[in-house]
């Protein structure tokens, strides 16, 4: 399932509200509200992400990987989201991916140290957002 306003032959601003709408309404399945996040382990395995952010809010996605793993990864956004996908080395924050400003993403990313990492989406906006998409933990 889709959030792409083009997918439901809709175009530019008004598309992109209209897609909103259509989500809302139920045309297109809403988000699963209530979880801040997910937290898997790489035997999860396929993992579906469904998050409605409000204005300004922030949600994480994060993973154990062991050394030398890659994660797979396709979302599609609805709003003004940015998107990264970051790690931490003590009290620095490292980017492995972003941040950046998308409507959509798609990529497996090698992961070269053994870690926690998250995805996270920022909303940048008024109103609410949307991103859907799924994540894949793949072993080395």
């Amino acid at each position: 399932m889709s959030l792409s306003a083009t997918k439901h032959g809709l175009s530019g601003l008004p598309g992109v509200i209209a897609a909103a709408t259509l989500l809302w309404v139920g045309v297109v399945k809403p988000p699963a509200t209530g979880a801040s996040g997910s937290d898997s382990s790489p035997a999860a395995g396929h993992v579906v992400i469904e998050h409605r952010l409000g204005p300004r809010e922030a949600r994480e996605d994060c993973f154990d990987l062991a050394a030398g793993g890659r994660v797979d990864y396709a979302f599609e956004f609805v709003g003004k989201i940015r998107f990264n996908l970051h790690h931490h080395v003590g009290e620095e924050t490292l980017y492995d991916v972003g941040p950046l400003q998308l409507s959509a993403t798609e990529d497996v990313v090698s992961l070269h140290d053994a870690g926690r990492y998250c995805l996270m989406y920022t909303h940048l906006g008024n109103g609410d957002a949307y991103v859907q998409g799924h994540y894949r933990v793949l072993a080395p």
